[in-house]
């Protein structure tokens, strides 16, 4: 028969994927309102999976698939749909944005985002899957904006494109 495992929950075994500093760092660069969270999750287990690391993101500007699902949304709303990071920048009030993710999903995401007039920069991040060399190739092959190992490069990168644009 099928197994189930009935043990802990998956999510327990995960390692956070960012580093408080960078969150405050983050913050500092583009204020604390302008830092929502994008999952497919829900809100529970995702919250659970970033821990106290959460207090750091805009609560009311964060969109949690599964919970929206729930409440009656379609499903369609699912990634790759771009629902969540539409919602999540109307209710920051921004045009523009960045989006970090570690999936064909989430970079498909970003691009059918910029397609509905949200600019979308997208980070795909290699080193929270298995195989880096392969999420490398895979970014690459689909055209994301920046590849990173660890989101915890995000501010410096951001600190260095804007040296460069000024």
């Amino acid at each position: 028969g099928p197994y189930f495992n009935l043990g802990v929950g998956l999510y327990t075994k995960e390692t956070r994927s960012i580093r408080e500093e960078t969150l405050r760092r983050l913050s500092e660069i583009y204020g604390a309102e302008k830092l929502a969270v994008v999952t497919g999750r829900n809100r529970r287990l995702a919250i659970l999976a970033i821990g106290g690391l959460y207090k750091h993101f805009n609560d009311r500007a964060s969109v949690f698939i599964a919970d929206e699902i729930m409440g009656g949304a379609p499903p369609t709303i699912q990634k790759p749909s771009p629902y969540g990071i539409i919602k999540s920048a109307s209710d920051m009030g921004v045009p523009t944005l960045i989006y970090v993710g570690d999936s064909a999903e989430d970079i498909a995401m970003a691009q059918n985002a910029s397609e509905f007039g949200i600019r979308t920069l997208f980070v795909g991040v290699t080193g929270l899957t298995p195989n880096p060399t392969r999420a490398r190739n895979m970014f690459a092959s689909l055209g994301a904006d920046v590849i990173v190992e660890s989101v915890d490069s995000l501010p410096f990168i951001v600190e260095e494109a804007k040296k460069s644009a000024a």
